[in-house]
């Protein structure tokens, strides 16, 4: 893979995520109790991991 290529989806997955208001996930994992008995690995590292996996994989 280019280099140049890898640092552009790099920024460009930055972007998206900085576009995902926290307010909203924390709010969520609140009424859903999703990050109840979690201690590390919380909702939000989740999604990014999930965005970042779906991401990845359609790219290639």
């Amino acid at each position: 893979m280019d280099n140049r290529y890898t640092f552009f989806w790099h920024i460009g997955f930055r972007q998206l995520i900085s576009l995902i208001d926290s307010n909203i996930i924390t709010t969520s994992a609140k009424r859903h109790s999703s990050d109840r008995y979690v201690k590390k690995f919380k909702i939000k590292d989740y999604l990014i991991s999930m965005l970042q996996r779906i991401l990845s994989t359609s790219t290639e």
